[in-house]
């Protein structure tokens, strides 16, 4: 048996009475097929007559459409919710979500659906794509794949703050410098909003000719930092940033609004800093 498409032979098979001729079809493969039979008598080819003709027309599955929400940069421990959709006459099929990096796969019944994310960490981000599956004429089919989204997972620290006390009430609040008497212990403190466990302070201070920084390990998201006694060395300018490891990435916050500190009185010899 020879099978004709637009007139032209495309596969032969051998057999006595019939035969089918099974193809896995794209667009190219719509056209007018036909086929006849032929075979050896007295090393002679006798075919027979052409069969008439059946027009095969192929309606491919479009491609899917995807959405990503809320937006392209997530931030660590959101949800992130992913929406695919494709309009077809054949429904009751199946979308397949899949990251192009990893082993990330995940199928969900219908032509409109959502997959989420519930909690997202870095191992997320990336780039996905979706796909539909469906029967048509009791083939397997699968549409062209969509367009990708892509999204960031980010940690977005809050801005901390910075506040200052000192001994024996010698600081005037109402001042936009504070001002501590020389000799008497003061202290700033740094803290932040509860966002993720752990992490660090770091304490600058720009006396003007160099800049200092001392670190100190975050205790129910502040840490204090207490110098015992003010002399002039301690008169600048103070702020504080946040510094986190969130799954083996450090994440530093924006610095804390400048804390002018003003040193004054009667000189006490021995000064130095309890940090």
């Amino acid at each position: 048996f020879h099978l004709f498409k637009d007139g032209v032979s495309i596969k032969t098979q051998t057999a006595k009475s019939y035969s089918t001729f099974t193809l896995t079809v794209d667009t190219s493969d719509q056209g007018q097929y036909s086929c006849d039979y032929s075979y050896w008598k007295n090393n002679s080819i006798i075919s027979s007559f052409r069969s008439n003709s059946i027009s095969v027309t192929v309606v491919p599955l479009p491609t899917p459409q995807i959405s990503l929400s809320p937006t392209r940069e997530i931030s660590w421990g959101e949800r992130v919710n992913i929406t695919c959709s494709v309009e077809t006459q054949f429904t009751g099929g199946s979308f397949t979500l899949t990251k192009s990096s990893g082993s990330f796969r995940e199928t969900k019944h219908g032509t409109s659906v959502t997959f989420s994310l519930p909690t997202v960490d870095f191992t997320h981000e990336g780039s996905y794509y979706c796909q539909y599956q469906t029967q048509t004429s009791g083939y397997n089919s699968s549409s062209p794949q969509s367009s990708s989204v892509d999204f960031l997972v980010v940690v977005n620290l809050l801005q901390p703050n910075i506040s200052f006390s000192a001994s024996g009430d010698w600081f005037h609040w109402w001042l936009q410098e504070q001002e501590v008497t020389r000799g008497y212990s003061f202290s700033i403190i740094c803290s932040t909003q509860p966002q993720y466990p752990g992490g660090s302070f770091h304490l600058r201070f720009n006396s003007g000719s160099s800049i200092t920084k001392i670190t100190k390990s975050a205790v129910n998201h502040s840490a204090t930092f207490v110098f015992g006694e003010a002399d002039y060395v301690h008169q600048g300018n103070y702020s504080c940033v946040y510094e986190v490891t969130v799954s083996s990435r450090t994440f530093s916050s924006n610095s804390t609004e400048l804390l002018a500190i003003t040193v004054k009185g009667t000189v006490i010899k021995g000064a130095h800093c309890v940090c």
